[in-house]
């Protein structure tokens, strides 16, 4: 069973006894039960049904497949008796359970036609069961986030009216999610804050807790650390009272972000171990990766490369088990990262390039906008400046369309250091400005340090030697700042060639 069956399986888990009394609760507590038998195939229903089969499968291929609607209500007619709700959960999660749901869209015209049937039925539990099936298949495999969104909205409606609080819930839950994923994170907030009195009504623990452990991924994402590692503090022993294992290796693995992030690594090991043991123990490989990937940036920082690259070839072959786009790219990335750090340029860029493809088509622009920075460098070291200004116009935009001001400043401080190598003096001038305001915005000392350095330098290369030791000397304490001993050196260096 896959990730995404497997969430679906959950959400099913906990809508069972959400049904309105008024409603036929056997007949919908049994089609949502059913779908916890549910696997990338069907193990069997009880003994008063027949088992799902390849029989099964070959009917909804063929519904799908149907060359208009009234084929297909010819289809479903000829087989009534064997269309049940019953026998629609069943589909809806083969549907979503679909490998092929990375490549094409099988499993979205399933759940369609699966939707259609059920409503043709008037059985709006199951529609909303494959409408929220199609946004877990747009937002988990596709990277589709308006479709998903919007099948988020509709499957809403369907269980609002079926007066399911708990299916409103997860579908509240779903739409943060895609908002995350957006980088939209005010937005995420609010469909947690309006998911979480839903899961309370609902009595639903396990959902409350998972919008706790959502609010420490916001204040992560936003550098509140201390509120972080607090709220996954408290979602922790609430995940272990549970039984959530993989609820546990969350937290800790984002307990370990929280070190990463505040320059604790030891601490940051620790968390990583730990989680990566109870990820391998519950058969977890995309937490196993992530951790893996995260023990590589460990050892890459402490330039230990060779253990760097084992931790993030690991993670890469994980991160491909899985389909996970986004794990498989970074990973590249960072051995490109590697190759370059080996003087092997040509197998960094190579790399890159293959990271950059895979960010594509996961729709995320500040990973394609990171892959073409790279290969900007690249070029900018090999002397190729024409190539290489290119590329660093090219990522500016990508990170202004991904609002990223920490992005757009450091192209333009390239884009400076071009024209600083080509002695136009006045333009890199320009662009180190604006780069400084941009690093201002975005609360970049290292960024602030290196444009006053720079600026220092345009200074120093116009003979305005007065200018540029105060630029040096304001830059010198910014360097400290930001804890870089190889930038305080530098000023010093510099500071002493104006003696």
């Amino acid at each position: 069973m896959n990730q995404v069956a497997a969430e679906f399986i959950s959400m099913s888990w906990t809508m069972i006894n959400t049904i309105s009394p008024t409603r036929n609760a056997a007949v919908h507590r049994t089609i949502l039960a059913v779908v916890l038998l549910c696997g990338v195939c069907m193990q069997g229903y009880g003994s008063e049904e027949r088992a799902w089969g390849a029989g099964d499968v070959d009917l909804l291929k063929k519904l799908a497949h149907a060359n208009n609607s009234e084929e297909r209500k010819k289809l479903a007619e000829e087989n009534s008796r064997v269309i049940s709700a019953r026998w629609i959960s069943n589909a809806v999660a083969y549907a979503a359970a679909l490998e092929s749901n990375y490549t094409d869209d099988a499993g979205i015209r399933m759940t369609r036609v699966l939707e259609e049937l059920a409503r043709s039925k008037g059985l709006k539990m199951s529609a909303a069961t494959a409408v929220y099936a199609r946004g877990n298949i747009e937002l988990d495999y596709r990277y589709r986030y308006a479709e998903a969104d919007r099948a988020f909205a509709s499957a809403r409606e369907l269980f609002r009216d079926e007066q399911s609080i708990l299916g409103q819930a997860h579908c509240i839950n779903r739409q943060g999610d895609v908002a995350f994923r957006r980088s939209d994170y005010a937005a995420a907030e609010g469909k947690f804050r309006e998911a979480l009195p839903l899961y309370r009504r609902g009595g639903s623990l396990f959902g409350e807790v998972n919008c706790t452990k959502r609010f420490g991924d916001l204040a992560l994402q936003v550098g509140d650390h201390p509120k972080a590692e607090a709220l996954y503090g408290q979602a922790l022993p609430l995940y272990r009272k549970l039984g959530s294992h993989l609820g546990e290796a969350n937290c800790i693995k984002r307990m370990g972000d929280a070190a990463f992030q505040t320059a604790r690594p030891v601490a940051a090991r620790g968390h990583y171990l730990r989680a990566l043991d109870i990820y391998s123990k519950s058969g977890s490989p995309l937490g196993e990766a992530n951790c893996l990937k995260m023990l590589g940036e460990l050892s890459f920082g402490a330039k230990d490369n060779d253990d760097a690259r084992d931790r993030f070839m690991k993670a890469l072959a994980l991160y491909r088990q899985v389909k996970s786009l986004k794990g498989e790219a970074y990973c590249l990335m960072r051995l490109g990262d590697l190759a370059r750090a080996k003087d092997d340029t040509g197998a960094a860029e190579k790399l890159y390039r293959e990271a950059m493809n895979r960010y594509r088509a996961a729709q995320s622009l500040i990973g394609e906008a990171n892959c073409v920075y790279r290969i900007g460098e690249l070029y900018f070291y090999g002397d190729n400046f024409r190539a290489a200004d290119g590329r660093f116009t090219s990522a500016r935009a990508l990170y202004r369309a991904a609002d990223s001001t920490l992005g757009e400043a450091n192209c333009l401080h390239m884009k400076g250091d071009i024209q600083l190598r080509r002695a136009s003096y006045e333009a890199a001038a320009k662009l180190y400005g604006d780069a400084l305001e941009l690093y201002r915005q975005a609360g970049s000392i290292l960024g602030k340090a290196n444009c006053v350095y720079s600026l220092g330098d345009v200074a120093l290369y116009t003979k305005r030697h007065e200018t540029a030791r105060k630029m040096y000397l304001m830059a010198k304490p910014l360097y400290i700042q930001a804890r870089s001993e190889l930038g305080k050196n530098n000023c010093d260096r510099r500071l002493t060639e104006l003696k």
